[in-house]
């Protein structure tokens, strides 16, 4: 008889950090968790304006632990609750109830009726989506958030002012991908693979930008349309196209657009160094 292997994955991370600072049990200090409904506690109840008249607002919600409503689906504790209380990091608190003042052992970013996808790719497909709808990219800009606000300690940016532990994460894709695509051109040798570096491309333009000696604020990560007077004019509240939110008189002097994506400049400049090449190496002739 075939033998299969279950693995269960959480998405949990869990981030390297002095354990004795909080008595932690294992050699990190702080837990994040991002997901749905099996593992929010508190997020999606504070999403206006449906959420607080969400069922976890009301009895008998919470009655197992801690006797009462918190905003977690379920009676009592979740999954996350005895994950951060067996590793010593009890104090697990919603993205949404965080108070600058306070300080946690870790952040829950889940909210119920969360998608992998956004809300207008399900819904093109005739897929409803709940009405406090918030998708996986959104929590990911909650977490990128964060990390800018409480991320303080000089060795957790690298040279160009960016956080070394996310910049790792793309590191790390590019070269398993690349792995990938390397074994996919031996599966298939009549087809012609050409990877491109988008992640070096983008760092290489940063660089460029980058005044000398401007270490952690680095002007060069600063978006073209933002809120005038925050760092990296970059508000999660207060975006680009929101009211009284203006842009840069000269676009192109700038890596990013909206503190999330790039310039038309900075795609023209990864096309002339990655794509262009490709191509020709393909034979095409460029218009």
């Amino acid at each position: 008889m075939m033998s299969y292997k279950i693995i269960v994955v959480f998405l949990l991370f869990m981030v390297a950090g002095t354990a004795s600072a909080k008595n932690s049990k294992c050699p990190f200090h702080i837990l994040y968790r991002f997901g749905d409904g099996i593992s929010d506690n508190g997020n999606s109840v504070r999403v206006p304006p449906f959420g607080p008249i969400l069922p976890p607002t009301r009895d008998p919600y919470g009655v197992t632990f801690p006797g009462y409503p918190t905003g977690r689906w379920s009676d009592g504790r979740l999954e996350i609750d005895y994950v951060a209380k067996a590793v010593g990091l009890p104090n697990i608190v919603p993205y949404l109830s965080i108070d600058a003042s306070r300080s946690y052992d870790g952040v829950v970013f889940s909210v119920a009726g969360s998608t992998s996808l956004n809300a207008s790719f399900l819904e093109s497909r005739g897929i409803g989506v709940p009405p406090f709808h918030i998708p996986l990219d959104t929590q990911l800009t909650w977490f990128r958030t964060f990390l800018q606000l409480n991320c303080t300690s000089q060795t957790a940016y690298d040279g160009l002012g960016c956080l070394k532990a996310v910049n790792n994460v793309a590191v790390k894709f590019n070269k398993n991908l690349l792995l990938s695509l390397l074994a996919l051109q031996a599966e298939f040798p009549n087809v012609q693979i050409l990877p491109t570096d988008y992640y070096e491309t983008v760092i290489a333009q940063i660089k460029l930008k980058m005044p000398l000696g401007a270490g952690r604020r680095n002007p060069a990560l600063r978006a073209c349309c933002g809120v005038r007077g925050r760092r990296y004019k970059f508000d999660i509240k207060r975006l680009c196209g929101s009211p009284n939110v203006t842009s840069c008189p000269n676009p192109k002097n700038s890596i990013y657009w909206d503190g999330f994506h790039f310039t038309q400049q900075v795609y023209r400049n990864v096309v002339a160094i990655q794509i262009v090449p490709a191509l020709l190496l393909l034979g095409c002739t460029l218009i």
